[in-house]
């Protein structure tokens, strides 16, 4: 029965996959600007395990604002106008594909993978300016290879991050070489 499908499972897990990563890595950088600001967020106790708890539960929209936010603040580098753009990307255009591939609704029929969404929408339109509501499901076709190269795509952002919280340690070091 699922044979068909296997293919499919196995692309939509990888998105799945690399997106719970990319969420973590996000959340690393909370971690690694607050480090910047005092050496004890790198403790395993105290400060350290009071920004961990407070990281833990916070969506990904969150951790981008307070990612950025400190960026901002505590980079008197280059860093936040490239790492603010990579992360608007996420945000707001890799989140919403995500959203996509992770809760439409998936069929496999003559050999190749389609996803319905489904809900209502309004339009104008454009002459009259007249609202036509349509309601019920959008069949696209996409392909595997589609699902594949999104799953890249959130891993090549992730690889974008990981160098940012390789920056971001950076200036830890630079700022308090004594940590070390």
């Amino acid at each position: 029965m699922t044979e068909p499908y296997d293919d499919l499972y196995r692309a939509i897990g990888r998105v799945v996959y690399e997106w719970a990563w990319l969420e973590k890595d996000i959340a690393g950088l909370v971690f690694d600007f607050c480090a910047l600001q005092s050496p004890a967020f790198y403790e395993d106790s105290g400060v350290g395990k009071v920004s961990i708890a407070l990281n833990a539960n916070l969506d990904l929209r969150a951790n981008i604002i307070m990612v950025k936010t400190m960026a901002h603040q505590t980079s008197k580098t280059e860093i936040f106008p490239r790492l603010e753009k990579v992360l608007n990307n996420v945000g707001n255009e890799m989140r919403n594909e995500r959203n996509r591939y992770v809760h439409d609704a998936w069929f496999v029929a003559g050999g190749r993978a389609h996803r319905m969404k489904a809900g209502s929408r309004i339009l104008r339109q454009p002459a009259s300016g007249e609202t036509i509501v349509e309601h019920g499901g959008i069949t696209h076709f996409v392909s595997l290879q589609n699902v594949h190269d999104f799953a890249d795509k959130i891993h090549e952002t992730r690889m974008v991050i990981m160098a940012f919280s390789d920056e971001a340690e950076n200036l830890f070091r630079l700022k308090y070489p004594e940590e070390e």
